[in-house]
């Protein structure tokens, strides 16, 4: 199946992004081998969430060139105390995702689906990184080479069999 990843974008820009990012396109979706009601799921938030324990995303970085993003990922608690959470994104109004961060890390709607037998558990470990992330210099090479496979790694240990991404 491909990804029409153009298809939001107003047709005015869909040239400018086809002619100077081109990007080697192919099957992303793999066959979900588990019935969902014995699966255990990670979520993804692109919204920049950490902890306030945890080093936030590279803010400066992306002051200096907006259209940069930090390709480093941050691992949540499937429970943390709301007020632990903090948002390190630029291009995301945090007060939103602070007040209900089941907005961008829907915790407890999983939780709920795993109450009803829908879905059959959660990882200890939720992951978050920051979107808008940028397609000049190595970008795509970094996620696809270092932090796509980290956070593969990451969930594989914890026994994840699917990732929902929650974008922001």
């Amino acid at each position: 199946m491909r990804v029409n990843d153009l298809r939001y974008l107003p047709r005015m820009m869909h040239s400018f992004y086809e002619a100077d990012y081109p990007v080697e396109r192919g099957q992303v979706w793999a066959a979900f081998e588990k019935r969902v009601s014995e699966a255990r799921l990670a979520l993804l938030s692109s919204a920049g969430l950490h902890l306030h324990s945890q080093q936030p995303f590279d803010l400066e970085g992306e002051r200096r060139e907006p259209t940069w993003g930090d390709s480093s990922y941050r691992m949540l608690p499937n429970d943390p105390d709301t007020g632990e959470l903090a948002v390190a994104h630029l291009h995301v109004n945090p007060e939103p995702l602070l007040a209900d961060p089941n907005i961008t890390l829907p915790r407890g709607p999983l939780a709920e689906l795993i109450d009803r037998g829908w879905v059959g558990g959660a990882v200890d470990q939720h992951v978050s990184v920051m979107g808008y992330q940028g397609w000049h210099d190595d970008a795509l090479d970094r996620w696809r080479d270092v932090t796509g496979p980290a956070i593969a790694t990451e969930l594989q240990t914890q026994g994840a069999d699917g990732l929902i991404l929650a974008p922001a």
